[in-house]
């Protein structure tokens, strides 16, 4: 788990950006989407795969996996 603070936060970033490590980014992205939550985007960073998702509130997190 890792936690970023933005030197902006906004209504839809908030002030903490939680990001969590998975081990099967489909299978998380669905729970979380049954769940109430949304997927927002999805990017590669040095070889790992990243998914910008909302709870229902419109938080942002990420999950992430290789």
């Amino acid at each position: 788990v890792a936690v970023q603070q933005t030197d902006d936060p906004g209504p839809s970033t908030g002030r903490v950006h939680l990001d969590t490590g998975v081990e099967d980014l489909d299978q998380t992205q669905s729970k979380i989407e049954a769940l109430g939550g949304s997927h927002l985007e999805s990017h590669e960073l040095m070889g790992f795969q990243r998914r910008i998702m909302a709870d229902p509130e419109g938080n942002r997190f990420c999950i992430a996996g290789e």
